[in-house]
């Protein structure tokens, strides 16, 4: 289980391939946190944590893009978007408290990938014919990236991918806001204007399906039943589901 979390958050956390246009000035920050750590054993460097160096590039890449996580904050005081869960007040550092980090750390990832599998089965469904522009959703909590595009076959095709193709137009968001969408909660016009879903458009064209997808949210999506216990790390695929769409 805590590997299969553990990838998640940091298996192919690799920034699209635009980074490697400046990847000189992404190692001086490397550099100096290698040269930081001569001679001391007491402190360790912030960006071991790939999931924290992966969502400060984003600054880099994607400019104010880390406004989504303020703006979020601002709308679950505001009660736009609902507070975070609270956790159960055990003891840190015993089984209970190991056992129940890891279930809360799985179902979170799944009700992740569950609201976006269903927010992926929607943009299908309004994306014009003619429409080939892909769409490209990192999650800031995780930074975990989805790609819809018309070239999948299957929305499962999109789910953990590595990052955004060089066309695709990329919408940075938080986990929260991508639920609160699934649960027909707030539309994704209203988490632009709010500034809790953030678009980067590469196209002039793009803006026609930022159109075609901005009242979903209005009501509640499909339900899904994907589990994460049917990705295979080692191919960063997903086994065949039947999603349980809703009735309403």
């Amino acid at each position: 289980m805590h590997k299969l979390a553990d990838d998640f958050l940091c298996h192919r956390l690799i920034l699209p391939s635009v980074l490697h246009i400046r990847r000189n000035l992404i190692l001086l920050p490397v550099l100096a946190c290698a040269m930081a750590a001569q001679g001391t054993t007491t402190k360790a460097c912030g960006l071991h944590d790939p999931t924290l160096f992966a969502r400060g590039m984003m600054n880099f890449i994607y400019p104010e893009s880390l406004h989504v996580i303020g703006a979020t904050q601002s709308a679950q005081r505001s009660g736009e978007l609902p507070e975070p869960r609270r956790p159960l007040r055990l003891e840190e550092g015993s089984q209970a408290y190991a056992t129940d980090s890891a279930t809360r750390q799985k179902r979170a990832f799944e009700r992740s990938v569950n609201a976006l599998y269903a927010l992926g089965l929607e943009i299908d469904e309004r994306r014009s014919a003619d429409n080939t522009s892909g769409i490209a959703i990192v999650v800031l909590n995780s930074m975990m990236w989805t790609r819809y595009a018309p070239e999948y076959t299957d929305v499962q095709q999109g789910l953990h991918v590595r990052g955004p193709e060089a066309d695709d137009i990329v919408l940075v968001t938080d986990q929260v806001v991508v639920e609160a969408i699934r649960d027909g909660l707030l539309t994704v016009d209203r988490a632009v204007k709010l500034g809790v879903i953030k678009p980067y458009r590469q196209k002039q064209e793009d803006a026609a399906l930022l159109a075609q997808i901005g009242s979903i949210g209005a009501h509640p999506l499909a339900d899904t039943a994907l589990s994460i216990d049917r990705f295979d790390a080692a191919t960063s695929t997903w086994g065949p589901i039947d999603p349980l769409r809703s009735t309403d």
